[in-house]
C-alpha cells in the first residue's frame, strides 16, 4: 500500500484514501442497518411490539432513539464486521433481513435492529 502513496501526493493522496475507504466497504462483507437504542429493555419490547404492529421504523427511531444516528431515522448506513459493538454486530452478519431484532443488549444500551441489506 505505501507504493501507492509514494506515487500520489498532497490531495491526490487524501483522494486515493478516500477511494480505499468507499470501496474497501463494497468489496468486503458489509450489510445496511439501521437501529434505534433506547435506555431499558422494557422500553425496548414496547417499541418492538409497535414497530411488529407496522409503526414506521424511521419515524420511531427519530422520536425515541438515544443515538445521534435517531435524527436520520436510526440509519446507520454500510457497516462492516467489527465495526458496531460485538452482541449488535452477531445480529447484522447472520440476522434475517427486514425483521426487527432484539432488544439487544450491549454496553450502549438496548438495541432494535433492522437489516436492511446484506453482501458477502
Amino acid at each position: 500500500m505505501n507504493e501507492f502513496y509514494e506515487v500520489f501526493q498532497g490531495s491526490n493522496q487524501l483522494l486515493l484514501i478516500a477511494f480505499f475507504h468507499y470501496f474497501g466497504r463494497i468489496l468486503m462483507p458489509n450489510a445496511h442497518v439501521r437501529h434505534i437504542l433506547l435506555a431499558t429493555e422494557e422500553e425496548a419490547l414496547e417499541l418492538k411490539s409497535r414497530l411488529d404492529a407496522g409503526e414506521n421504523f424511521p419515524a420511531c427511531a427519530s422520536r425515541h432513539s438515544l443515538c445521534p444516528t435517531g435524527r436520520r431515522g436510526g440509519n446507520l448506513g454500510l457497516v462492516v464486521p467489527g465495526q458496531l459493538a460485538a452482541e449488535v454486530d452477531a445480529v447484522v452478519f447472520s440476522g434475517e433481513l427486514r425483521r426487527i431484532h432484539g432488544p439487544v443488549r450491549s454496553s450502549f444500551g438496548y438495541h432494535l435492529i433492522q437489516i436492511m441489506g446484506r453482501a458477502q
